[in-house]
């Protein structure tokens, strides 16, 4: 999410490469005194109101303003605010209740508005043989950097050669992140949209092909 964010910040012209580390540093640092306050604060309603609406309603709410910040204020990815918001909640007793109600507005409206944005902006006016040899690599590509990172990680720290592999298989997929980077990169110009529906089609094949694997490697482990 750093990387995401100097990149895009340099790309949409809110500065160089030095004044975007700064205002990363400088959002860390608010994001930790503002998130100290109000996880202290969210602690002492959780323990006098627990398991109540508001509290995923609060939440919610300030994961928002900390998108917002994130990116008004100091330029960097929404996504960051939002990340952060939830490391702070993560930590309350009722965070498992707070998941629970926010993932239901998560699948019945957030979810089904931003895959269809996706579905919007995907362009396949252009394709032609070279797009479909691009998306190819660029799949094989993805599945595979993605089996030899965490892998090779993987086996340093302990685990055998089919561990691993497993580890590898079950990073390999992408999901919503991958397409946010994309639409980030998408609108401040870096991703062409003829590019895009190659993402789209990254995430479909290694959402298909990971639970396959993951199968047959844990069938011959038992």
């Amino acid at each position: 999410m750093i990387v995401l964010t100097v990149v895009l910040g340099v790309a949409s012209g809110n500065g160089g490469y030095l004044g975007i580390i700064i205002k990363t540093i400088l959002f860390f640092i608010c994001a930790f005194i503002a998130g100290f306050v109000i996880y202290k604060v969210f602690k002492w309603y959780d323990n006098r109101h627990p398991r109540t609406h508001r509290i995923p309603i609060y939440a919610l709410g300030i994961a928002f303003i900390f998108a917002y910040a994130a990116e008004k204020f100091f330029g960097i990815a929404d996504i960051t605010g939002a990340y952060i918001a939830g490391i702070v909640f993560c930590s309350l007793n009722d965070a498992t209740y707070m998941e629970s109600k926010i993932d239901i507005n998560s699948y019945m409206i957030f979810s089904p508005i931003f895959f269809a944005s996706i579905g919007l902006k995907t362009d396949l006016s252009g394709l032609n043989s070279t797009l479909i040899l691009f998306a190819i690599c660029f799949v094989i590509i993805g599945c595979l950097s993605k089996i030899i990172g965490c892998t090779g990680i993987a086996l340093p720290l302990g685990f055998n050669k089919h561990e691993a592999l497993q580890i590898g298989f079950g990073m390999m997929v992408r999901g919503e992140v991958a397409l946010i980077v994309a639409q980030k990169g998408l609108s401040v110009g870096i991703v062409d949209s003829q590019y895009f529906a190659s993402v789209i089609l990254l995430i479909i094949i290694s959402s298909m092909i990971v639970p396959v694997l993951l199968k047959k490697s844990f069938a011959k482990s038992a």
